[in-house]
């Protein structure tokens, strides 16, 4: 195995290596949708802030609570929680505007839905499950970032 130097230490060629090789991977992911879902970057964060805060957090709540398990697991349990336009725009520091108006953009197309209290994501099954390539390419990636970290950490790290 290569040294790469301290992985604690941000100047280390482990640091910079992983850096670059993450931000390759988010270039790639931003290409990926674009390529794939003819949206651009702002609209891609404002899905990806939308995810986080309405999907994973009910995920990783249905799951705490055992509502959510791999054997009783169907996209229609979660409970999605609306995020407001406001959260986003403070969240990702673009404007208030450019914000809404992508937001009623990527409704109009069916990526997200208006609720009372926000926006979510729509429960998606089938060919209506936009989200199930991106999710295919992310687990490509963690594969390769997996990969990378166990080339690089110590074994038993």
């Amino acid at each position: 195995m290569a040294d790469y130097g301290n992985l604690s230490d941000p100047d280390s060629l482990a640091a910079r290596y992983l850096s670059t090789f993450f931000l390759g991977e988010f270039i790639g992911l931003i290409a990926f949708c674009t390529d794939k879902l003819k949206i651009d970057g702002a609209d891609l964060q404002i899905l990806a802030c939308i995810a986080h805060f309405s999907s994973w957090q009910a995920i990783n709540e249905g799951i705490d609570n055992g509502t959510i398990s791999t054997e009783n697991f169907d996209p229609a349990q979660i409970v999605h929680k609306p995020i407001n336009a406001k959260s986003i725009y403070l969240t990702l520091g673009m404007s208030r505007e450019t914000v809404r108006r992508r937001l009623v953009y990527l409704a109009s197309r069916g990526y997200v839905e208006k609720v009372d209290g926000g926006y979510i994501f729509p429960v998606q099954h089938g060919a209506a499950d936009f989200s199930r390539d991106i999710r295919v390419y992310m687990l490509g990636m963690a594969k390769r970032v997996h990969l990378r970290l166990k080339q690089m950490l110590p074994d038993g790290a």
